[in-house]
């Protein structure tokens, strides 16, 4: 009796095993999955320590969201490559959906004027270049995406940050490149400055870094309280603040002279000196902080996103589902399929997650628009072009003991 009952337990085990595995799912990973390929034309130079964190966290979120898409990349360097010949090689490409870039204001204005030369259909032009000039050009023509507001914003914003942490500044200077980038600061900061009641005394503008001094010289003797820096490169952010630091540390001056720097010091490179110098001090766009992104980004790799992270981490979100809705409604520019989906302005922040991917994806199957948002907040476009977004959020950060640290937002 006992080994029947046995024989009857070992057979009921292999009746279960065998109907367990008849009923278990088989789990084939997908190999038909739609490229989304985009053309990322930034600094070689920054690739591993800044940009390759947004894009590929955002692929890997594209691919979580399970929507049928891989994200692809091709890039191009931007200090090394000829972007006019670069431009219309990609504005024939089929397989390119959109391209992202540049670094530098001027770098994409070539770019965007090469895009522009085809009549129809051009490229879509992602960019975090703020320069009022280029939603001036090209904002009529439908394919440049401006993902920061223009720096007439930024200008503002930093005059504003003065005057609220140093009630005493009465005079102001500006130190800016001379190309398009601070081409925008040097049109709009007397004027800004007047409508603050602060009193502009000296514009300095300089081409290259052996210019820097004379500049600083002519500023320091204006009798500025404050000086708004506009570098034109990353690498001039340490020179202006030692000469500065010089100058408060060993003049009589009434008061120091208050140092704030624009977005482009706002780049790991300025913490990797011999000495870290802490308390350097600037401004630049951000995520929204209600939109869990930065947050999200610090717990992950350790650091808080670098100026333009969460514009890319935008872009790549965008076209990918920009290419789905074309492809739902029957599209053939890109642009128009863009349009379409930044033409609402979104209820809620957080559409960066791959929760929210899968969401506007069932929604634009089902034939929907849905109203995006992304990293840098509810992505409200300007209704006539849908070119330039209309609400940014500026981080004001410090340096500190070897790290960037943002002491508020606005």
């Amino acid at each position: 009796m006992k080994k029947l009952i046995s024989n009857l337990f070992v057979l009921l085990v292999l009746m279960v095993a065998f109907l367990s595995c008849e009923e278990s799912p088989v789990i084939v990973e997908p190999t038909d999955l739609e490229e989304v390929r985009i053309a990322v034309v930034l600094p070689q130079k920054d690739r591993q320590t800044i940009w390759k964190n947004s894009l590929n966290w955002v692929a890997e979120n594209i691919q979580k969201a399970n929507i049928g898409v891989k994200v692809v990349y091709e890039w191009y360097d931007e200090e090394n490559v000829n972007l006019t010949d670069l431009g219309k090689t990609l504005s024939e490409r089929e397989d390119i959906k959109s391209i992202i870039g540049c670094n530098i204001s001027a770098n994409t204005q070539e770019l965007a004027f090469a895009l522009a030369r085809k009549k129809e259909n051009i490229k879509p032009l992602f960019t975090f270049s703020t320069s009022q000039e280029l939603p001036r050009i090209f904002g009529h023509r439908g394919f440049l995406w401006g993902l920061c507001e223009t720096d007439i914003s930024q200008s503002e914003i930093m005059l504003s940050c003065l005057s609220n942490e140093y009630p005493e500044i009465k005079k102001v200077a500006l130190l800016a490149s001379d190309d398009i980038y601070g081409q925008t600061f040097v049109d709009w900061f007397a004027f800004q400055a007047v409508e603050l009641d602060m009193q502009p005394v000296s514009i300095q503008t300089y081409k290259t870094a052996s210019e820097l001094q004379s500049c600083l010289k002519q500023i320091t003797l204006s009798g500025a309280d404050a000086l708004v820096c506009v570098p034109a490169a990353v690498e001039d952010v340490i020179p202006v603040y030692n000469y500065i630091n010089h100058w408060n540390l060993n003049t009589d001056a009434e008061n120091p002279i208050a140092l704030m720097f624009s977005d482009k010091a706002y780049n790991e490179s300025i913490l990797k000196g011999a000495e870290p110098v802490d308390f350097i001090s600037g401004l630049a766009p951000a995520s929204h902080p209600s939109s869990g992104f930065s947050v999200s980004y610090e717990a992950l790799y350790g650091r808080l996103p670098y100026n333009g992270e969460a514009e890319v981490y935008d872009a790549v979100l965008i076209t990918t589902l920009a290419t789905l809705w074309a492809e739902q409604h029957d599209e053939a520019d890109l642009n128009k399929a863009i349009a379409a989906l930044l033409n609402a302005t979104a209820t809620s922040q957080g559409g960066w997650t791959a929760g929210m991917i899968a969401n506007f994806y069932h929604e634009i199957k089902a034939g929907g628009t849905p109203a995006l948002s992304g990293a840098t907040g509810t992505l409200d476009f300007d209704s006539e072009y849908h070119t330039t977004i209309r609400s940014t959020s500026y981080a004001h950060w410090i340096t500190y003991k070897g790290k960037m640290v943002v002491i508020d937002y606005y």
